[in-house]
């Protein structure tokens, strides 16, 4: 935001200049409209749309810029007067408004528009009434070349992509493959192509480019597919809802690829849309200090030994001419000088950026190839580096996989393996400036980090998985008030053959890959972290004297929107059943002009039954969002588990009470083919997922056949009742 106000900002400041200079044909129109005392300027932005915090901030800077230049007197002593127009950063639309303002006898210049795509559509029409036109933010390099009259302040969209393929993703990431997602318009395209040209050069692989119309919303589709290229990092290019969209939906699969974006996405609704941190109104920072010009001591010695090359002092010195770094009398002296820094220059801070300067002029071609200087050393790793590679060399080879998980959480996860309020282990370092609740303090533990990564892998119906994690946890106690950090080993797993005794198994053998004597088990001692295992299917790992971890069962524990909904039907149950509201709202859904006739109101009761069913529904939704599926949302991830939910109902026959068991029926059902052994073929489990089905279709045949009056759904269900007039 503050480039970009800078850039309007000057923008403003370059189109009053022109307007005073009577640099367009309107100029001399403007003399004769009675407008002695004023310059008017037009500013195109979109002030509604997709793209309406672009403009709203658009406007701002350039109403700033007019501020700071009638202050000081004007133009020439005119007042300059603003008048804004919305493009709705639609080409059509700025076309239509470029040719309104060219009409406009009194305008003198346009500030805009803001993309290239509106640019490069008023670019003919502002060039055929030689209007002047400024925009602080097409980079399409193409734009300025319509013609003189089109003008642009900032940096060309080859820089910009080669920028951020380059120094972003390349350097900074380290990422050597990438997933490119760009909007379908002028500014997307380019960037894809100068991106495309530099990760050629750069060595770094596009696994995957996906074009995104103006304004999209729903990535499922894009990230699934980029997602199973396997990229090392994903680059944006898009507005700034289109990023904050596509981010969302990658973080919520569970996707924690790096991702980069491009500068114009950088904007305060961003990071709001992000829920990345507040906005605070009333201050805009644009730069906290004037840059002012500075010295560096220049070694021409030291350049040449920097670059292994033998330039003459003098030559060195006139290469920095060439780009404005100078000594104070201009001269090229034969040995070290101070040299004076532009203010412009903020990159150029030591010798090493002079030394590069240097090189850029004299040609890195003609550097010559030398053999690294100094002394060197035979590398290798430390003791407790070799440690963890054989740990994990050995997890490996006993068929877990490795994972990487943050080493930031929520406080209540420690609620979620029942650690105790007053346990010293809660007690962990908090984040300053965290991202969120979830993951506002560091770790002391690894364990609920673990069971994410099993939960998720549950959800997504992975039937044997087994997991490790050689990852630091933050205990308080360290010098100067640091934590101690320390690495743990941790072991998580389901399915097949796991359980306790096969656990133990793989302990006492990565134990004893590791030379590790004298290890013996003991049962649990009392310690808190007890509780988080399941009762007498827990055991410590000893060592000799030094207890070395604890494992076990996790102890079986539902959220409370588990419990809630056995209470929910029970209480319903009772209600329609023991009390004269649910007496009468049966009667209702047995025969609604029955019930009207026995002065019962039938639409309150339908109404009433409607918003509360709907309530218990939407509790249902947020269980398998907060518990099942722990707290990640993924469109679709819900599945056939809606039908299966219609199907219990008719299971149960309308029976809140007896919705309880047969949840738990259907559930086992559901999870048996995970329980079938290994090897099965797929037709035979898909038969498995079926069981919940063919026992409801099963049930409905049988109550049919014994024509049961209890075990039919309401006589009225589905029927739409309207009273007759009396």
């Amino acid at each position: 935001m503050k480039k970009q106000l800078s850039a309007l900002l000057a923008a403003a400041l370059c189109a009053g200049a022109l307007a005073g200079c009577g640099a367009n044909s309107n100029s001399a129109n403007a003399a004769t409209s009675g407008a002695e005392d004023t310059v008017t300027l037009a500013v195109v932005s979109p002030v509604t749309g997709d793209s309406a915090e672009y403009g709203i901030h658009f406007n701002v800077g350039a109403q700033m810029a007019a501020d700071k230049i009638n202050e000081a007197g004007g133009i020439n002593g005119k007042q300059v007067v603003l008048k804004s127009f919305d493009s709705k950063n639609d080409a059509k639309e700025a076309a239509e408004v470029a040719r309104l303002i060219c009409q406009d006898k009194t305008i003198l210049a346009t500030i805009g528009d803001f993309s290239s795509t509106c640019c490069m559509a008023t670019a003919p029409i502002y060039e055929e009434n030689k209007t002047v036109q400024i925009s602080p933010s097409a980079g399409l390099i193409d734009f300025p070349r319509v013609g003189p009259y089109n003008f642009s302040t900032t940096g060309v969209q080859e820089n910009d992509g080669g920028f951020l393929m380059n120094r972003v993703i390349n350097e900074k990431m380290g990422a050597k493959s990438v997933a490119i997602v760009y909007t379908n318009n002028d500014y997307g395209l380019n960037m894809l192509s100068y991106m495309t040209q530099e990760a050629e050069a750069d060595g770094v692989v596009i696994t995957d480019t996906e074009a995104i119309a103006s304004g999209e919303k729903d990535f499922t589709a894009i990230v699934s597919k980029m997602r199973q290229t396997e990229p090392e990092a994903v680059a944006i290019m898009g507005s700034y809802n289109e990023v904050a969209n596509c981010v969302k939906q990658i973080r919520q699969v569970g996707w924690d690829v790096p991702v980069a974006i491009s500068g114009s996405a950088l904007t305060d609704q961003l990071v709001e849309l992000l829920g990345a941190g507040e906005v605070v109104d009333g201050v805009i920072d644009i730069l906290n200090y004037v840059p002012q010009p500075h010295t560096i001591r220049m070694d021409p010695e030291r350049v040449n030994a920097l670059l292994g090359t033998d330039i003459p002092a003098a030559e060195q010195y006139r290469y920095l001419a060439r780009v404005d770094i100078r000594t104070a009398d201009d001269s090229c002296p034969g040995g070290p000088a101070d040299v004076t820094i532009p203010s412009w220059r903020g990159d150029v801070e030591g010798i090493a950026d002079l030394a590069e300067e240097v090189a850029r002029f004299y040609g890195y071609n003609n550097i010559p190839t030398t053999l690294m200087r100094g002394q060197t050393t035979l590398g290798g790793y430390g003791a407790a580096e070799i440690l963890e590679r054989r740990v994990s060399s050995v997890c490996r080879a006993f068929g877990y996989d490795e994972i990487i998980t943050y080493s930031f959480i929520s406080p209540t996860q420690y609620d979620k393996i029942r650690w105790p309020e007053d346990y010293q282990r809660r007690n962990s370092f908090k984040i300053l400036n965290p991202l969120g609740e979830d993951t506002s303090i560091m770790r002391t533990t690894t364990l609920p980090s673990m069971l994410e990564i099993l939960t998720r892998n549950y959800n997504y119906r992975n039937q044997d998985v087994k997991l490790y994690e050689v990852g630091r946890t933050y205990l308080p106690g360290g010098e100067d008030g640091l934590a101690i950090e320390s690495k743990t080993l941790t072991l998580g797993a389901y399915g097949g053959d796991m359980d306790f005794y096969a656990m133990k198994g793989a302990i006492e053998a990565i134990l004893q890959e590791l030379r590790v004597k004298d290890v013996t088990f003991r049962i649990g001692s009392g310690l808190p972290e007890e509780l988080s295992y399941h009762a007498g299917r827990f055991a410590e790992v000893w060592s000799g004297g030094d207890c070395l971890g604890w494992f076990g069962q996790i102890f079986l524990s539902y959220g409370f929107l588990a419990y809630l909904a056995i209470i929910l039907a029970l209480l319903t149950s009772y209600f329609l059943k023991h009390t004269r509201p649910g007496l009468h709202l049966r009667s209702v859904g047995e025969s609604a002009s029955t019930a009207d006739a026995a002065g019962i109101n039938v639409t309150r009761y339908k109404y009433l039954a409607t918003c509360i069913g709907s309530m218990i529904a939407g509790l249902g939704g947020l269980y398998y969002v907060m518990d099942y599926a722990s707290g990640v949302w993924s469109n679709n991830a819900f599945g056939d588990r809606g039908w299966l939910a219609i199907a219990l109902v008719i299971f149960t026959i309308w029976r809140p009470n007896v919705s309880v068991l047969a949840s738990i029926l259907f559930g086992g059902l559901y999870i048996l083919y995970l329980y079938i052994p290994t090897g099965t073929q797929m037709a035979v489990k898909e038969l498995y997922k079926m069981l919940p089905y063919v026992v409801t279709v099963v049930v409905l045949v049988i109550s049919s056949l014994r024509n049961n009056k209890e075990k039919q759904p309401p006589a009225s269900l589905g029927l739409s009742y309207f009273r007759e007039e009396r």
